[in-house]
C-alpha cells in the first residue's frame, strides 16, 4: 500500500506541476507578449496576488470543514484552461487581462497548499507517504515542462496554453481518483474567524508567518521581475525555459529532506532556506549575462527545495489535523500572496527609480532579516518553554 500511495501521489504532483508551469510560470511572458509594460504587469500581478491572499485561507478552511479535496483540486487545475483562452483572445483589453490572470493565479497557486495539507492529513492518519520524494517529481515535471513550453510559446504564442491544460485533464482525473480522501476531523468545523484565532494562539505559527512573509519578499521579486531582467539581458522565452529548468536543482534537497531531517532540526533546515533566498537575489543582481543569470537558479536546491518540505513538516508537527489545510493556505497567502502584493508595489517603484539590478539587491535584505528573527524567535520560545517546566 505504501509504494502504491507514493506512486499515486507522485503522479498527482507530476501532472499538477505541468499545469502550474503553464498557468503561472509563464504568465509574465504572456502579458509581455501582449504588449504590456513593466508597470502594467506589476499592477496585474499585484491584483492577482490580492485575489490569492483572500481565496487561499477561505479555500483551506473549506477543505478542513467539508473535505472534498479531490473535487477542489480537479476544478482549480482545469478551469485555468478557460481563463488562459480568454487571455489569448481578449487579453489586449487591460481589464480582461487582469481578471484572467487573477483567476488563473488564484486557482492554481491555491492548489499547492491544498495538496500539501492533503499529504499531511494522510500521514497523520497512518498512511506512509514520502512527501519530499513525491514533491521532487513535481519539481522535475515543472523543469521539463519549462523547457518544452518555452519553445512552444516562442512558436505558437499564448494559444498553446489552454490546449496544454486540456490535454492534462484526463491524466489529472485519473491520478485524483486513485488517492484516498482524508477522513473529516471532528474539530474541523466552526467558522473561519474561530479557526484563525486558534491558529494564531500557537507561538511557533505566528513566528513562521512573520518570517515566511519577509523571506518570500525576494521570491516575489523573482516571480515578477526575473523574466524582465532576463529579457533585459537579451534572453528569449526558450532560454527562459532553460533557466527555469535549472531550478530543478530543488529536487536534490527534496529527495534528501527525510535524511537531512534525521540529523538536523526542521528549524535549522528552514533557516538555511531563508538565508539562501537572500543570496539568490544578490547573485541575480550581479549576473553579467543570460548564462550567469540562468545559473543563479541552481541555488533553488538550498532555498525552495528546503522550504517546501520544511514548512509542511513544521506545520504537521505543531498544528492539529483539523486545521492543517487552513494553516497551510494561510501561510501560503502570507508567504506567496501578501508578500507579492507588498513586493510588487515596493519593488516596482524601486525598479522604475533605480533599475532592476539595484532592486534585486535591496529585495535580498528582507530574507536576511527574516532569518535573524527566526533565530531570535525560536530561542525566545524555547527559553519560555524551559522556564515553564521549572515553574
Amino acid at each position: 500500500m505504501t509504494k502504491t500511495l507514493n506512486a499515486r501521489f507522485a503522479a498527482l504532483q507530476t501532472i499538477f506541476f505541468v499545469n502550474f508551469c503553464v498557468s503561472v510560470a509563464y504568465i509574465v511572458p504572456m502579458l509581455s507578449s501582449l504588449g504590456y509594460k513593466t508597470i502594467h504587469i506589476t499592477l496585474i500581478m499585484t491584483g492577482s496576488a490580492i485575489v490569492c491572499s483572500v481565496a487561499q485561507p477561505l479555500l483551506g478552511h473549506l477543505c478542513d470543514a467539508f473535505g472534498h479535496q479531490r473535487l477542489i483540486v480537479l476544478f482549480c487545475t482545469v478551469s485555468p484552461a478557460l481563463y488562459l483562452f480568454v487571455l489569448w483572445r481578449w487579453g489586449a483589453i487591460p481589464g480582461i487581462a487582469a481578471v484572467a490572470a487573477a483567476l488563473t493565479s488564484a486557482s492554481v497557486q491555491s492548489m499547492t497548499g491544498v495538496i500539501d495539507s492533503w499529504a499531511s492529513k494522510l500521514k497523520s492518519e497512518g498512511h506512509t507517504l514520502n512527501f519530499g520524494a513525491t514533491r521532487s517529481l513535481g519539481s522535475m515535471s515543472y523543469a521539463l515542462t519549462s523547457l518544452a513550453f518555452g519553445l512552444l510559446l516562442d512558436r505558437f504564442g499564448i494559444r498553446i496554453a489552454p490546449v496544454a491544460l486540456l490535454i492534462c485533464f484526463p491524466l489529472m482525473l485519473a491520478a485524483l481518483l486513485r488517492i484516498p480522501e482524508p477522513v473529516p476531523h471532528k474539530n474541523a468545523g466552526g467558522d473561519f474567524p474561530a479557526a484563525l484565532k486558534s491558529l494564531l494562539a500557537v507561538p511557533q505559527y505566528r513566528l513562521l508567518l512573520i518570517c515566511y512573509f519577509l523571506v518570500m519578499l525576494p521570491f516575489a521579486s523573482q516571480i515578477t521581475y526575473f523574466p524582465l531582467l532576463f529579457q533585459e539581458l537579451g534572453g528569449t522565452s526558450s532560454q527562459l525555459g532553460l533557466a527555469y529548468f535549472l531550478a530543478s536543482s530543488e529536487i536534490i534537497s527534496m529527495l534528501l529532506y527525510a535524511r537531512l531531517r534525521r540529523r538536523l532540526k526542521c528549524e535549522t533546515l528552514l533557516l538555511a532556506a531563508f538565508i539562501v533566498f537572500g543570496l539568490k537575489n544578490l547573485l541575480a543582481a550581479l549576473a553579467p549575462n543570460v548564462p550567469a543569470l540562468s545559473a543563479v537558479n541552481l541555488l533553488q536546491f538550498g532555498c525552495y527545495g528546503l522550504l517546501v518540505p520544511g514548512v509542511v513538516d513544521f506545520l504537521s508537527s505543531r498544528i492539529s489535523r483539523g486545521r492543517l489545510s487552513t494553516a497551510q493556505l494561510i501561510a501560503n497567502a502570507v508567504g506567496l500572496s501578501i508578500s507579492q502584493i507588498v513586493g510588487n508595489f515596493c519593488f516596482g517603484l524601486l525598479a522604475d527609480a533605480l533599475g532592476l539590478r539595484h532592486m534585486f539587491i535591496i529585495a535580498a535584505f528582507p530574507a536576511f532579516a527574516g532569518a535573524a528573527i527566526w533565530i531570535a524567535g525560536n530561542r525566545a520560545i524555547n527559553r519560555k518553554r524551559a522556564n515553564e517546566q521549572w515553574i
